[in-house]
């Protein structure tokens, strides 16, 4: 017998809504004013007198996408997702007595879940156990299963025309970021920011006006490479989320933790990361952006090489420095 993931939402707290309103309200402003700052793309523009804006606007919907709603799973989900939820209780109690403790508690107090207390085994004993529980985990990944079936599962960047004028709006799908956040054992609020601030890349890649009042044309963003778009929004969102990890320390590393269950496509930035700097990668996506043509994952490549074989080397001159992977907890 299987589950699928439409009766798995309506386990969600209706609280969850609530949660991520705020978080949208308490992260919006300021995560715009980064990526603008680290793009130098803006959502409005001056000229011949005139003073063009793109608002986007940012829309909670309940449930997921339609074409996500087939995904199932076998009928023990239910155990996976009590696991999940005591992820980082298991990892620590690997190596701390106190942590061990109460996941034994919570396992004693979960009917559930379906497997015995931990009891009075012997230290070295449960260490074993949690690394087997751990790797059923992994190996059973439902994010990852949940992430493989469509890019846009927690919110959608969605553009195009409307009455023959350039529209762009974001919806972000309140329950399944509630679900996905209980099954990665994080808080409801920091997936929010990530999602959000992911989303937001989007906007600001495609619809942001450069210095010349130019954006990416529309039909030439949607047909690039999956690679491209996804590798720039999450360059961006990577580079937003450390500028602001003093007002949001916990949203990076749930971007990290994340990323390491999304399809390929997701990690296309960390080669640039690794390997130029914020500088390089902006030109890069600005000379892709003029060209009259979808761009491929391989034409960015080397326009990233080109643009960082241009600027000085990393530390020197004018050059605005790497960008980091550290991960604060």
């Amino acid at each position: 017998m299987t589950i699928r993931l439409t009766e798995l939402l309506r386990s969600v707290d209706p609280k969850t809504e609530e949660r991520v309103e705020a978080a949208r309200r308490r992260a919006n402003n300021a995560v715009r004013t980064t990526l603008r700052d680290r793009t130098r793309l803006s959502l409005t523009t001056e000229g011949e007198g005139q003073r063009h804006a793109r608002q986007v606007p940012v829309k909670l919907k309940p449930g997921m996408p339609a074409h996500v709603a087939d995904v199932e799973f076998d009928d023990d989900i239910h155990v996976l997702l009590e696991l999940s939820r005591i992820r980082r209780l298991m990892e620590a109690g690997v190596a701390d007595w106190s942590s061990y403790q109460e996941v034994d508690a919570r396992l004693e107090t979960t009917d559930s879940i379906a497997l015995d207390p931990l009891g009075a085994q012997a230290f070295e004993h449960h260490k074993a156990r949690f690394e087997a529980l751990l790797e059923i985990l992994d190996a059973r990944d439902p994010v990852a299963k949940i992430l493989a079936v469509e890019s846009d599962v927690l919110g959608v960047y969605l553009y195009g025309l409307r009455r023959g004028a350039p529209h762009g709006e974001i919806e972000l799908y309140w329950a399944i970021i509630g679900l996905v956040s209980d099954l990665l054992g994080v808080h409801v609020e920091d997936l929010t920011i990530v999602v959000l601030t992911h989303e937001l890349a989007h906007a600001y890649t495609q619809a942001g006006f450069d210095i010349d009042g130019q954006v990416w044309d529309t039909f030439n963003f949607g047909d690039s490479d999956l690679a491209v778009k996804e590798g720039l929004a999450q360059y961006f969102t990577h580079v937003c989320l450390q500028a602001k990890a003093d007002a949001f320390p916990s949203a990076f590393g749930v971007f990290e933790t994340l990323r390491k269950r999304q399809p390929v496509a997701y990690s296309a930035h960390v080669d640039w990361v690794d390997r130029s700097t914020p500088e390089a990668v902006r030109r890069a996506m600005l000379e892709a952006r003029r060209r009259r043509a979808p761009v491929t994952r391989q034409a960015f490549d080397d326009l990233v090489r080109s643009a960082t074989a241009a600027l000085p080397p990393r530390g020197v001159g004018g050059s605005r420095g790497a960008v980091s992977r550290e991960v604060r907890s």
